[in-house]
């Protein structure tokens, strides 16, 4: 069975992938499994993250699920890393003058 050999692996972080991210705030399938990934994840002390979290009520359930990172374009689109140094700054910048 696959998820005996889940236990032969050597991994610090599960990552949630988009396709199970997408309608977790409001479909029930959708949570169940998001539900199963997080619970066995946090069972092996592994950190999860979170890919293609886009609106809201999607980073609310991942708060709520208490999952450890969060992707996606809730935060911003894919940058270079130039540009992602730009943008850390910028908000850092917008933070300290709150």
């Amino acid at each position: 069975m696959l998820l005996s050999y889940i236990a032969k692996l050597r991994f610090d972080e599960l990552k949630i992938d988009r396709a199970f991210v997408n309608g977790m705030e409001s479909n029930v399938k959708q949570q169940k499994i998001v539900n199963a990934i997080t619970l066995m994840a946090q069972g092996m002390d592994k950190s999860i993250v979170a890919e293609g979290v886009e609106i809201c009520e999607q980073l609310a359930y991942a708060k709520e699920k208490k999952i450890d990172t969060i992707q996606g374009y809730l935060y911003s689109k894919p940058l270079p890393a130039d540009d992602f140094v730009n943008y850390v700054t910028s908000s850092m910048s917008k933070l300290e003058n709150e």
